[in-house]
């Protein structure tokens, strides 16, 4: 039986939704792997349903009218709710189990990989586990587009940050590193002016609201970038400093070998903002599958 020209499903909506995304039947009935007579077909009946046209057709490609870029967004809004409905009762069945998307901020990644994932993987062996990491405003986007279940990351950095709801879980503190025959390793009292001389390199970028950002700006006097390297690999940043006067910001989990083995130097300076609240950020109100509360509490036997 044809559908009702006046009915508009869920399928016209996610149909709709790839079609602006890929900007090409072809590239949205692939990524629906459906047929493209199929799309079509479903972009026809939604557009005779609100007797509207959605997109202006060309041999390049599809490019959405005024109207269906206003209704863009609600339509997006809508595919998630669904998602969270969907989600909320596979949670209820406990059908959501089997699955983690965690999200980790580079500072403190090695805190929850190292000891953390391990540990979760022994005890929950048949979950389906995958952990990425990335710089706030990109995790936040994911979060909010349901690609992530949570972020682990230093509370600092999504302060204010509408719609979303934070558990913390300790406080980590922070370590000021150089080589051991850097000209402030031999200084017994490090002052933040004598900071400023040499060129900080970080595993990520410092946001305005990270209580850090302040105070190594009010240092930056020359203008330089801050911080002068940013990468996600630690080895790396080693590296660069033990070949460099740099100076690195690193948790104290990091490299407790290096220090202990006097291949890096652990400056002495007592600084209130050398410090991570690190803590679980997650979306106001959607519920946490039962593999999100079995990472958490893994976490914080192993933070304890």
């Amino acid at each position: 039986m044809p559908e009702s020209p006046s009915m508009i499903s869920v399928k016209h909506l996610r149909h709709l939704n790839a079609i602006i995304q890929h900007g090409t039947i072809h590239g949205a009935a692939e990524a629906l792997h459906i047929t493209q007579p199929a799309l079509t077909r479903s972009l026809h009946t939604l557009e005779s349903s609100l007797d509207i046209q959605l997109f202006e057709r060309a041999k390049t490609g599809m490019t959405p009218t005024a109207f269906c870029l206003q209704i863009a967004e609600n339509c997006q809004r809508i595919l998630l709710d669904i998602d969270d409905l969907q989600r909320a009762a596979g949670i209820y069945r406990n059908l959501e189990g089997g699955e983690l998307h965690l999200a980790v901020g580079r500072a403190i990644k090695e805190v929850v990989v190292r000891e953390a994932l391990p540990d979760f993987i022994e005890q929950h062996p048949s979950i389906a586990t995958n952990i990425s990491e990335g710089m706030p405003d990109e995790l936040i986007y994911r979060l909010k587009q349901r690609e992530v279940d949570m972020l682990i990351a230093g509370l600092g950095s999504y302060r204010d940050i509408e719609g979303i709801s934070t558990q913390p879980l300790k406080t980590v503190k922070l370590s000021l590193l150089v080589k051991t025959d850097h000209p402030l390793a031999a200084k017994k009292t490090i002052e933040l002016p004598d900071l400023a001389n040499y060129p900080l390199v970080a595993p990520t970028v410092l946001t305005p609201s990270n209580p850090l950002f302040e105070t190594l700006m009010s240092l930056n006097t020359n203008n330089q970038p801050i911080p002068s390297v940013m990468c996600n690999d630690y080895t790396a940043l080693k590296h660069i400093v033990l070949r460099s006067e740099s100076w690195m910001i690193a948790t104290e989990y990091h490299f407790t070998d290096e220090i202990a083995q006097g291949e890096l130097h652990q400056l002495d300076i007592q600084l209130p903002a050398l410090n991570i609240d690190m803590g679980v950020i997650e979306l106001k109100g959607r519920p946490r599958s039962p593999a999100a509360q079995a990472f958490i509490s893994i976490l914080e036997d192993n933070l304890d």
